[in-house]
């Protein structure tokens, strides 16, 4: 491939990373480009004119998990929701307790804006399975009907899917 800056190339790969500089980065930029080049296969696009003050790392690993239909671990901060109805509260409060599994799924499907192109991902689906619920004491003397859920290790899983109902991969 070749980078292109003001209509001529400044760089060519001929099979080995040659960029002067730090090697990481150009490690970094040579495994982008190459999930950008599967991207483009996979969805019969062609990325133009790709701003380098816009590479996006996190939308690439999303649309090639979709792609290759894998799971993709991430960083996790918490969720805040309100709920106002009793039985569904104590459905959540009982399911993170005994199995701490918290599970979310998407009614629509995901869109992903990259470069300038939009990718259609499926069904996102969320999965943390080590789930607990902070205001758990709050939540069961009906202090509050916010619920707020984290993760022990901060992370989630994601899966995008085809199908609307959750499928879980593992």
């Amino acid at each position: 491939f070749k980078l292109i800056k003001n209509d001529k190339p400044f760089y060519t790969y001929n099979g080995k990373v040659q960029f002067e500089g730090d090697p990481l980065d150009s490690t970094f930029l040579l495994n982008y480009f190459k999930k950008l080049k599967l991207i483009e296969q996979y969805f019969n696009v062609k990325f133009k004119n790709i701003d380098s003050n816009q590479i996006n790392e996190n939308i690439v690993e999303q649309v090639m998990a979709y792609i290759e239909k894998r799971v993709l671990k991430v960083k996790f901060e918490g969720l805040n929701f309100m709920n106002e109805n009793k039985e569904e509260r104590d459905y959540i409060l009982e399911t993170c307790k005994e199995k701490g599994v918290f599970l979310i799924s998407e009614n629509i499907k995901s869109t992903y804006c990259l470069h300038g192109l939009d990718f259609e991902t499926g069904y996102l689906n969320q999965i943390i399975e080590d789930a607990y619920i902070v205001n758990t004491e709050d939540l069961i003397n009906n202090i509050t009907n916010k619920v707020e859920i984290k993760s022990r290790t901060e992370s989630m899983q994601i899966e995008f899917s085809d199908e609307q109902d959750m499928l879980i991969k593992q």
